[in-house]
């Protein structure tokens, strides 16, 4: 899942990311203007993880299938 894959966001973004593809481990992109957490895991079927952006203390949710 590319959505996991440090190497993928870095290639990417341009920015290194630190991810984990494991439900409840939390991850950093763009130099930490992303975080949050993954939710839910299952590889090559779903996705589903909890963003905050910048200092926003809501959270925005991102599925994908």
């Amino acid at each position: 899942m590319a959505l996991t894959n440090p190497l993928t966001i870095e290639l990417w973004s341009g920015y290194p990311a630190e991810m984990d593809a494991k439900e409840g481990t939390e991850f950093s992109i763009f130099e930490g203007e992303i975080s949050g957490r993954n939710i839910k895991v299952i590889p090559g079927q779903q996705l589903i993880q909890e963003w905050y952006l910048g200092e926003n203390p809501e959270s925005r949710s991102l599925r994908s299938t």
